[in-house]
Order: structure tokens, then sequence, then C-alpha cells
């Protein structure tokens, strides 16, 4: 081989190196990306491979957020007005009545009620709670737990609140004389999808819940409830503002 020749196959060298190494600084890829047009590793060429600050975020954002990567929340004025819609509506189909709001008072105690469904067989008072996620019940009078969006709370005790709602409404019915009627009070969680734990036999349901068990037997039986007769009484002492 010639002088010339070597001088040759070194400049052809450099062009062949020198060309991909200055599009690599220039574009930040690294050489082999150049060459066959495929992602690999820049740890091979001596540079630290970066994360993806987009799949970064995206990862963070997942660890707070429901299944299916959606934020939780807590209910809205939107779900408690399509919830008291579908109880007037329920109501109505039934020959019912549904006293909204609620709020009604005896003495200095105010029941701050939903609303109260009067059906054929009692009174059921609606106690309504805007907690979405998860909630757990606990034993007694124990604070109950809300899980959402990752993050872990201690809320007020449904059972506890229910409690004295009734016993507010019981006087209220015995001053209206209503004091043999049957009267109860129902927890209503209005956030959809929200999930209720260890809540059997406390009265507390989902906004779909409560109506599957105000379909029930023992709520449709005929008692000679008069629903418009007890409903009147009791709408005297409804406080509206």
């Amino acid at each position: 081989m010639t002088l010339e020749n070597v001088i040759l196959f070194i400049i052809m060298a450099l062009v062949l190196v020198g060309i991909p190494v200055f599009l690599a600084r220039r574009s930040g890829k690294n050489p082999m990306e150049l060459f066959f047009g495929s992602r690999v590793n820049n740890t091979a060429f001596g540079k630290k491979e970066e994360p993806d600050k987009k799949t970064e975020g995206q990862e963070k954002r997942k660890s707070g957020t429901a299944r299916g990567g959606k934020p939780q929340r807590n209910s809205s004025k939107n779900d408690l007005y399509q919830f008291i819609s579908s109880m007037l509506s329920f109501a109505r189909r039934n020959h019912f009545m549904m006293i909204v709001p609620g709020t009604v008072q005896s003495g200095e105690n105010v029941a701050v009620l939903t609303g109260i469904l009067i059906t054929r067989s009692r009174v059921i008072g609606i106690n309504c709670f805007g907690f979405g996620g998860s909630v757990t019940a606990r034993p007694g009078d124990e604070p109950w737990i809300q899980k959402i969006n990752g993050e872990q709370q201690e809320i007020a005790n449904a059972v506890v609140r229910n409690r004295q709602q009734e016993e507010i409404l019981q006087a209220v019915m015995k001053d209206a004389g209503l004091e043999n009627v049957p009267m109860e009070i129902v927890g209503v969680f209005t956030t959809p999808g929200v999930s209720l734990v260890s809540m059997a036999g406390m009265k507390c349901y989902t906004a779909e819940g409560v109506v599957s068990y105000l379909e029930s037997k023992q709520i449709m039986k005929d008692c000679g409830v008069d629903p418009k007769e007890v409903g009147n009484k009791l709408n005297g002492y409804v406080k509206r503002k």
C-alpha cells in the first residue's frame, strides 16, 4: 500500500466516525441511534440515561388516583341534586311523600336532613354524606376512615350523626302526634363510585344501594301509614330559608 493510499484510508475513517459524532452532539442522540434509527442505552457511550420526565409525572399522578387513572373526589352539589331528584321520582312512582329539605326543629334542636320520605310503613329520614374514595366504618363511636387519592384521614362517624338526627326527628314526631309511626334514619353517601367498607347492618348506603333498600319488602309493606297525612303534619316543622 502506497503512502497516498494510507493517507486516503485515514481521511475516510475520520469522515465515517467524525460525522456521526458531530451530528450526535448537535442532535442529542448517540451515534448508534443515528446509524440504526432506534433508541439504545446512552450509558454505553458514557452518557447517563435521563428519566423520561413525562412518564415520571404520569407515574406520580397514578400513585394518588383511583383505578383507571381518574382522580377520586368528594361529592358535588350536582351529585346531591341528582340524588334528591331520584328520591322525588321514587316517591311519586310509589305514591309516597318526600319532604325536601328535611330540616325539622324541636325546641332548640334542629335535625338537618336532606329529606324525609314517608312510605305506607314508616318515616325515613335521609342523612346525606359527601365523602368519596373509600370509607371504612370503625366500631363504637370512633371516627371513621376515608382513603382518597392515596391519602387517609379520620372523618365523622355516620352512625353517630344518624343517631343524633334520629333523636331530634323522634321529638318532632312526638310534638306532631306521630309518636306511634315507625321511624328510622338512613345515611347515604352520594359520591359516584364511593366504596363503603364494614358497614353491614349500619343503615349506611351508596346512592344506588339505598334504592334497593327502599324497594325491600319491609319498606314497601302497607302498615296503614298515610303518607300525605303524615307528610302534611311534618311539613309544619320544616325550617326553610
